[in-house]
């Protein structure tokens, strides 16, 4: 459903509970009612996200993550991914922080490069509505 056609059926339902509460003589009552029965029920509908906007760069831990996942599970193939991610945790927290520097680095570069992303694309950003 979009914006457009939310709208109207909001606007639409409003003036029915507002009829309704002139009908019956409580013109004084219609804005409570409005926002008690329209405000927590109405379907609300998100903002439709850019599609060209740049996605934030991964966090050391990610990198490391990734990078170690697959010799996890060739391990120990029968982990859940609960498990897995377990591991993976467990083994980060063991990790000197030297042992950290390279992940930490890529990452500094990772968000170094998005950081400029972001900046071309809100100087070139549409008008996304």
């Amino acid at each position: 459903m979009n914006s457009a056609v939310c709208n109207a059926m909001y606007n639409q339902s409003e003036s029915l509970i507002r009829a309704v509460c002139a009908d019956l003589g409580h013109d004084d009552r219609a804005g409570e009612l409005v926002k008690k029965h329209m405000d927590k029920t109405f379907i609300k509908i998100k903002p439709m996200k850019d599609p060209t906007k740049p996605k934030r760069s991964m966090s050391s831990y990610m990198l490391f993550c990734n990078a170690n996942r697959g010799r996890i599970t060739a391990d120990d193939p029968s982990l859940k991914l609960g498990d897995i991610s377990k591991r993976l945790a467990n083994e980060w927290a063991k990790q000197t922080k030297e042992d950290r520097k390279p992940y930490i680095r890529a990452a500094d570069d990772l968000r170094d490069e998005y950081d400029q992303k972001i900046i071309d694309w809100r100087t070139q950003k549409p008008n996304f509505t």
